[in-house]
């Protein structure tokens, strides 16, 4: 009989290990559903920033496959929910120092994501000084105004409270320059490519709220093979994860998302 209650004890063990243990990653990607709007150029005497000309970057929509750049998916994490499972992958990253960079009078990249556990810098590899300044809307976040002399960079920071959303970097010498930090608790959030594509790999399986968000603000509506998809005022869409590869194909998503 005790061999056969720790059987079962061992069995149960077993089971909680495989469940833990299964991931899927999540690929999705975003269309602008219209025409390719053309960039508009910026007035901008930009001594020691490179050649221009310059272009407005707020929306980024590849000319060949209409994908839309720097599109933001996270995991919907409510102050006061238990924190999801972390998959051993990004264990490696947790300390790591992540870089946005004062390229050519631009923010690279123009958002970046941080991990609370992470170290934030600000650097500056053009000829001249920038300036960057940042407010969170986490009041337990403190804000950073500093000028990074050419070649130079900023104090290392940390940011050690999650964000509702993509807090606005600017430069104040360069006033046309912008960039989104993206500070999140978990490792899981992502933001789309050149062609609006994006990854969130190792999650865990199961059913979970994700935000999808632009700076231009959430992403209330899309389309997928006709059918139109209400994500509501705060962009929030579930999305079964499965075991393996998860892809959900095409979002279009209509130019007043973009206003």
């Amino acid at each position: 009989m005790r061999h056969y209650f720790l059987s079962i004890i061992i069995g149960l063990t077993a089971s909680v290990s495989v469940t833990a243990a299964e991931w899927g990653n999540l690929t999705m990607r975003f269309v602008y559903d219209g025409a390719v709007p053309a960039a508009k150029p910026i007035e901008a005497a930009a001594v020691g920033c490179g050649k221009g000309p310059f272009v407005e970057e707020r929306l980024l929509v590849d000319a060949k496959d209409k994908g839309v750049a720097n599109v933001c998916v996270w995991l919907l994490r409510s102050e006061g929910d238990k924190p999801p499972p972390i998959h051993e992958s990004y264990v490696k990253t947790a300390k790591d120092k992540v870089t946005m960079t004062n390229k050519n009078c631009r923010f690279e990249p123009r958002i970046l994501v941080v991990r609370t556990t992470q170290t934030f810098v600000g650097a500056n590899a053009d000829a001249t000084g920038h300036n960057m300044k940042a407010d969170f809307f986490n009041p337990k976040n403190v804000g950073f105004n500093e000028t990074i002399p050419a070649g130079g960079q900023m104090l290392p920071k940390i940011i050690a409270n999650p964000e509702s959303s993509g807090s606005k970097v600017e430069c104040g010498i360069h006033r046309w320059m912008n960039g989104y930090l993206l500070v999140r608790d978990d490792p899981y959030a992502a933001v789309s490519d050149a062609h609006g594509k994006l990854t969130l790999a190792n999650l865990p399986v199961g059913q979970w709220t994700f935000v999808v968000w632009h700076e231009s603000g959430f992403i209330t509506k899309a389309r997928q093979g006709g059918k139109p998809q209400d994500w509501g005022r705060t962009g929030r869409v579930q999305i079964a994860i499965k075991p393996g590869d998860n892809d959900r194909g095409d979002f279009l998503l209509p130019p007043d998302e973009f206003p």
